[in-house]
């Protein structure tokens, strides 16, 4: 009875679009920036979406992210503590909606999961 259970939820969440999403290795708050904007560029959502906080990624606007192009991606980080990090990321960022790269940073703000890998909590132009 409870195999016939697990089976029917297994097929709900499935038939509603819902993946287990790849792990992430443990990596430094910087590897961990360049990774994460790697999936970006690579169209990888399920991968982006495993970078982020389990509680925003909800938050995240794949139809924002899904036209950039990232290149000469440069993380240096700023800040670290036991459970936080900040990583400051530079790089050419081409929007296939419009026509000329933009060159701004990014402040990656991250938390330590139970795990131990970083997960990003917030991201934005650094100001």
């Amino acid at each position: 009875m409870l195999a016939a259970v697990l089976v029917l939820a297994a097929v709900s969440l499935a038939g509603c679009g819902l993946q287990a999403l790849p792990s992430i290795p443990l990596q430094t708050p910087v590897a961990t920036a360049s990774a994460w904007l790697a999936a970006i560029d690579s169209r990888d959502q399920s991968l982006v979406l495993a970078y982020i906080v389990p509680d925003e990624r909800s938050q995240l606007n794949w139809d924002e992210l899904s036209p950039l192009t990232f290149s000469d991606i440069k993380c240096h980080l700023q800040s670290v503590a036991a459970d936080t990090a900040q990583v400051l990321c530079s790089f050419s960022l081409q929007n296939s909606s419009s026509e000329a790269p933009v060159s701004s940073p990014w402040l990656v703000q991250m938390a330590r999961a139970p795990s131990g890998t970083w997960l990003i909590e917030n991201y934005g132009e650094s100001e």
